[in-house]
């Protein structure tokens, strides 16, 4: 219920709110490069069952629940079980269109908590970092 409340409430802010007063709380801004954390086996169970979390609360949910929305509330949840991640908002521009679309994902070690694994597809362009565990 949290997970899908908290959806909800990530598209709400998405759509009120400019991507500058969001941001400082993704995380600390890494630039565009991914760095390699110190991810404990427990913290990946714990990512493990946030992404199953929020992959149930998503097929249940009316409102918008694609992938930012998700790296929002997958935040959230791995910040507050202290598990370190990886959030990476990414671009990609289709070769026949031209047209540009956007992807954000997250990431605990080897576990694609939400998105996938986006780097394959898109051209990162902000990263943010949760690498303390205390």
């Amino acid at each position: 219920m949290p997970a899908w409340l908290g959806l909800g409430i990530a598209g709400l802010a998405i759509a009120l709110l400019a991507f500058k007063r969001i941001a400082p709380r993704l995380g600390t801004h890494n630039g565009t490069s991914i760095p390699a954390l110190d991810v404990l086996p427990h913290h990946e169970a714990r990512a493990l069952q946030i992404c199953r979390t929020i992959q149930l609360a998503e097929r249940y949910a009316p409102w918008r629940a694609d992938c930012y929305p998700q790296a929002i509330i997958a935040r959230l949840l791995l910040g507050l079980y202290r598990v370190p991640f990886i959030l990476c908002l990414g671009l990609r521009r289709d070769g026949e269109t031209g047209k540009l679309s956007a992807h954000a994902w997250v990431r605990c070690g080897q576990v694609p908590v939400t998105g996938g694994l986006g780097e394959a597809d898109h051209r990162i362009v902000s990263v943010f970092v949760r690498a303390s565990c205390a």
